[in-house]
């Protein structure tokens, strides 16, 4: 069977099953805003092994102006950032009618794996940033199945 390696954390890995539930959605771009550099790089490495173009911006500001300018099909965005909250960043983007109709997943560590990994806050979702690869990655499917091709 075909695994993929988590780089970094509990080097928990994917298999191969939970990948190929997720064809069709090489088009498919997210954008993740989080000041935290190795969850960049992970985030990364999940979307690519999910066949999603991840599009990375490491604080608030760059996130929304890259929101503005790339137009992604799915946000993940931190929920504690040092300059704007992730609240205050979903906000912004939700005020700007050419960004209004992006989905957004709040991601934070605050939020125990054990909890399923996955919440609803009003019309938002919000992942655990300490669910196990195999779980984020089903997470991130199910969500990114739910987004216009």
């Amino acid at each position: 069977m075909n695994v993929w390696k988590r780089v970094g954390g509990n080097g928990g890995e994917v298999s191969s099953e939970i990948a190929e539930g997720m064809c069709g959605m090489s088009a498919k771009t997210v954008l993740v805003i989080d000041d935290n550099r190795n969850v960049l790089e992970l985030m990364k490495e999940h979307l690519l092994d999910l066949g999603v173009k991840p599009i990375l911006a490491d604080n608030a500001q760059q996130g929304i102006d890259t929101a503005r300018r790339r137009k992604p099909d799915l946000l993940l965005l931190d929920v504690m950032m040092p300059e704007m909250t992730g609240g205050e960043v979903a906000a912004a983007l939700k005020r700007d009618p050419e960004t209004a109709h992006i989905p957004i997943i709040f991601i934070s560590g605050l939020i125990d794996a054990d909890d399923m990994g996955t919440k609803t806050e009003g019309s938002y979702r919000t992942l655990s940033k300490h669910l196990s690869a195999d779980a984020l990655m089903s997470k991130l499917g199910e969500c990114l199945e739910t987004v216009k091709s």
